[in-house]
């Protein structure tokens, strides 16, 4: 995704989700997904119960993005 939508995708996660989800680190880490273009993807430091993940999959699915789970960061990309 590109910077753009990547900032909107963190801002929406925040804004859904605030109320019950504790990040201590989030952060837009740049990637070159082809030859001269850079996606970004989101990585979040936090924990989510079935509730987020719910919610957070959902905002992701209406854009058409991928979350996974590792070593205790959410990386959305």
């Amino acid at each position: 995704m590109n910077k753009e939508e990547a900032l909107a995708v963190m801002h929406e996660i925040y804004e859904s989700c605030k109320e019950s989800l504790t990040l201590t680190c989030v952060s837009l880490d740049a990637k070159q997904v082809e030859h001269a273009r850079v996606g970004y993807q989101i990585r979040m430091k936090g924990e989510l119960d079935a509730t987020l993940r719910g919610i957070i999959e959902t905002i992701l699915g209406k854009r058409g993005l991928c979350m996974i789970e590792e070593e205790g960061y959410i990386i959305v990309y």
